[in-house]
């Protein structure tokens, strides 16, 4: 019984957030199982971030395949907005694998078997690891350990 509340609790704020939502309708993602499948997302808004009060969120879009490229370099000054681009694709890679509609014009996913994020700072000085030293060895870590089906993140190297 207390699987099935929590389902439908996970569910119900699905469709609070999709209902309520400040920037716009939520639509339905596409799936897609097959190997090499490509990520396809137009007009994405960050499901957390559109909810702040007093911010106007730009919408936009992600495109990774195997013919325009798996890797792509954001680049920008400090606060632009890199890091909540980064969290915003896994948000929402979460958000459609656990059954949610997403809030997109248009959004299809493959299937990921995990998702390895590395965004923002952190350090260990009194173990004597510098904030750059920490960013290398858990960059090193999700880039040497992927899963077969990852989508990955890294943020804020130093």
């Amino acid at each position: 019984a207390a699987a099935a509340l929590a389902r439908l609790d996970a569910l119900a704020a699905f469709a609070h957030a999709a209902a309520f939502a400040p920037g716009g309708r939520y639509e339905r993602p596409v799936l897609d199982a097959s190997p090499g499948a490509a990520v396809s997302v137009k007009g994405a808004r960050h499901p957390v971030v559109e909810h702040a009060d007093g911010v106007h969120f730009v919408a936009t879009d992600y495109a990774l395949d195997a013919t325009r490229g798996r890797l792509v370099v954001v680049t920008g000054p400090n606060m632009g907005g890199k890091s909540t681009h980064i969290r915003g694709l896994a948000c929402l890679a979460v958000m459609a694998q656990a059954g949610s509609l997403l809030p997109v014009a248009f959004a299809s996913l493959p299937l990921f078997d995990t998702v390895l994020a590395r965004v923002g700072a952190g350090d260990s000085l009194q173990r004597g690891v510098s904030t750059f030293m920490a960013e290398m060895l858990e960059a090193s870590t999700i880039l040497r350990l992927p899963p077969p089906r990852p989508l990955g993140g890294l943020g804020g190297r130093g």
